[in-house]
C-alpha cells in the first residue's frame, strides 16, 4: 500500500507492506518515506514520525521492541550497494540503511555511516507533553562495530521503521 501523509508544508511518502515478523513484532520492510529497504526514506521528527506511522494503521516501536529486535542478531552490511543493519535470520530479516541523522538546524549527519531509529517510548527521566517534539525520546543506534539504545531530544530528525 502507497499513501501520501501531509505533515503542515511537508509531504511524507510512505510504502507499508505485510512485514516481517521478528521475535513476535511485524516490522515494516521500508522506513517511512522510502520506497525500497535501501532507501533511506525521510528524517523525522519524533512526533512526525509517530504521526506517519499511526497514520497508516502502524506505530513507531516501543524502546523494549527495539532491544529485541537489536537482540534477533545481525551485522553491519552492504545491501544493494547501501550501508546499513541486517537485523533477524535468514528467514525473517529486515534491513535498516544508515540514513544518518539531522540536526534541528536542517544539516544532515553521518549519512551512511549510522543509523538512528525513533521508538514511541520517551524519555520518563525527561517529562514534556506526549504529543509534543518536547522532551527526549529513545531510539536505536548503529553504526561499524556499535549498536544501542539511547536517548536524544525529540526535535532531532531520525529515521523511523514502524511495527505492529
Amino acid at each position: 500500500m502507497h499513501y501520501f501523509i501531509s505533515n503542515n508544508s511537508t509531504t511524507i511518502y510512505a510504502q507499508i507492506d505485510n512485514g516481517v515478523v521478528i521475535n513476535g513484532v511485524t516490522w515494516a520492510t521500508c522506513n517511512v518515506g522510502a520506497n525500497t529497504p535501501e532507501s533511506n526514506g525521510t528524517l523525522l521528527t519524533w512526533l512526525e514520525a509517530k504521526n506517519a506511522c499511526e497514520s497508516s494503521g502502524w506505530r513507531l516501536p516501543t524502546r523494549a521492541e527495539l532491544e529485541s529486535l537489536k537482540n534477533a542478531g545481525g551485522a553491519w552490511t552492504i545491501q544493494n550497494g547501501k550501508t546499513g543493519y541486517k537485523f533477524g535470520d535468514a528467514d525473517n530479516n529486515i534491513f535498516l540503511p544508515a540514513a544518518g541523522s539531522r540536526y534541528s538546524d536542517g544539516n544532515l549527519n553521518c549519512v551512511g555511516g549510522s543509523g538512528n531509529y525513533w521508538s514511541g517510548t520517551p524519555e520518563p527521566n525527561k517529562p514534556a507533553n506526549y504529543d509534543t517534539d518536547s522532551g527526549d525520546a529513545h531510539y536505536l543506534f548503529f553504526a561499524v562495530g556499535k549498536i544501542g539504545l539511547h536517548v536524544f531530544e525529540k526535535i532531532y530528525g531520525r529515521s523511523a521503521r514502524c511495527v505492529r
